[in-house]
């Protein structure tokens, strides 16, 4: 099973940055972009749906399983978290900003404060996903 890692690093009032490993062979896969984190500790979380601003609120930290799953919106296959509480639909894709975020999680190489550039990683992470029959997990921690 693919095991992936997401620790988040710099977190600011619009954004947060973070960075993406695979336990699995313990190696750096890329960096990555989210929008602000809302949820402060674990009761905020159980109680999420309150403090989740729609477009502009970070994903709760934890541990979910991912698929792969065909995007209309960007019209290739992408990796999605499963289960989010409070989130439906939320994909590891490439954008440049939180613009592009709408909850997701952004990755691609650090491009200045806030800001990532394309690096093909939407296709790698779905490549990498495939070789692993049984599929894979992701442990975001805040």
């Amino acid at each position: 099973m693919l095991r992936l890692k997401l620790i988040t690093l710099i977190k600011k009032p619009d954004y947060t940055e973070g960075v993406l490993f695979n336990q699995t062979d313990n190696t750096f896969i890329c960096d990555t972009l989210e929008d602000a984190i809302r949820f402060q500790n674990h009761e905020q979380e159980l109680n999420g749906a309150a403090l989740k601003i729609q477009d502009k609120t970070a994903i709760p930290g934890g541990l979910y399983d991912l698929i792969v799953r065909y995007s209309p919106s960007f019209l290739c296959n992408t990796v999605m978290l499963k289960d989010v509480p409070y989130f439906s639909y939320i994909l590891m894709h490439y954008g440049r900003t939180v613009k592009n975020s709408s909850g997701c999680i952004l990755v691609g190489e650090k491009n200045g404060d806030g800001q990532l550039k394309n690096t093909g990683m939407t296709k790698k992470l779905v490549d990498l996903l495939k070789t692993y029959p049984d599929g894979g997990m992701i442990s975001i921690s805040r």
